[in-house]
């Protein structure tokens, strides 16, 4: 080879050198390719030499600098491609992504460990340690035992703390919410449902709180949230009725129907008007709003031909307004008028 054959070997071997240096300093790929570019730098010179003096030989030609460089550059980045895959595939940031397997004896070991954690009373890192075995496993009988009893340790544990956080919630966040939904400006339907989420909400909180140990001062916040939440029902309540009433109205009356709510406590709402002349359509109309009636704790329901008229009634099973619960599934779930423990 010519001398400036050479030279063109070399720098693009030197190239390469600096490639590996730079991708070494970065992430796990980065230090796998740039070994593997060092590797090439380092065979570039020996494999080119020997195909350019293996075809000279063999057809009496002499390789250019431009045909060793594509050479050294064919072998250099195969190899620099290789081992950044492979690298790449054993890295843990890649191995966190497949799919994690253990042996039955690697599963004993973790319930065994997560028993020993149990005993000393770190419920929490032994739900850690049982979390660490793959999901498809966690039904053996050994480990789903174990899951049973730490999970209800667990709950006893941060009992506690969850006690605390209620009674810290009540006046931070669910007094001052229930006073703001109490003088919402309902402007629409979704202002409606959205004062009835909250009344609803408060109850699941004193429901949960319910099954927690209260010390005396966390028993007075809840007995304040539960008051408070009864009264600001029963002053709610018959205003959400009554603003109901005005924008079903508002909905029907291109159909003809008026809505009027009134009686005691806004607990009635009538609809009248010719197109609920037919019975099946009275029925079918009832059955398509009476879920909505019943959370807004109508107890009647009355639908007329014409206003003055006589026509069709139905009872609405609902609450009363200062009943703390929430609805499931169409279904009320009264709050238990047991103490807290």
């Amino acid at each position: 080879m010519r001398g400036s054959d050479v030279k063109w070997l070399w720098i693009f071997t030197g190239f390469l050198a600096a490639l590996g240096l730079c991708l070494i300093l970065t992430g796990s790929l980065g230090r796998a390719a740039g070994i593997g570019t060092l590797v090439s730098a380092a065979m570039v010179n020996p494999v080119a030499m020997a195909l350019g003096q293996k075809f000279a030989m063999r057809r009496g030609q002499t390789w250019t600098g431009d045909r060793l460089v594509i050479a050294a550059a064919i072998v250099g980045f195969a190899v620099f491609i290789a081992t950044g895959v492979v690298g790449e595939l054993r890295s843990p940031r890649h191995a966190l992504s497949l799919p994690q397997t253990m042996s039955e004896s690697q599963v004993r070991d973790a319930v065994t460990t997560a028993q020993h954690q149990l005993a000393r009373g770190d419920a929490e890192q032994a739900s850690v340690t049982l979390n660490r075995i793959p999901h498809v496993l966690q039904g053996l009988p050994a480990a789903a035992q174990l899951r049973t009893r730490v999970d209800r340790e667990l709950e006893r544990q941060l009992a506690p703390r969850k006690a605390a956080a209620f009674a810290e919630r009540v006046d931070s966040f669910w007094l001052p919410r229930i006073k703001a939904a109490s003088v919402a400006n309902l402007t629409d339907a979704a202002a409606i449902w959205g004062v009835v989420a909250v009344f609803e909400d408060a109850t699941s909180a004193l429901s949960e709180a319910a099954m927690l140990p209260l010390a005396p001062s966390q028993r007075e916040a809840f007995e304040r949230l539960r008051d408070t939440l009864a009264e600001a029902q029963i002053a709610t309540y018959p205003k959400l009725r009554k603003r109901y009433g005005l924008i079903m109205g508002g909905q029907l009356w291109e159909s003809e129907v008026d809505v009027s709510v009134g009686s005691t406590e806004e607990k009635l709402i009538t609809f009248s008007g010719f197109e609920l002349g037919a019975r099946s359509h009275v029925a079918d109309f009832h059955r398509g709003t009476e879920p909505h009636l019943a959370r807004l704790r109508f107890s009647r329901a009355e639908y007329r031909l014409t206003k003055d008229g006589s026509g069709y009634q139905y009872d609405v099973d609902a609450p009363a307004d200062g009943e703390l619960g929430r609805w499931e599934v169409g279904s009320f779930k009264a709050l238990s008028s047991a103490s807290p423990g």
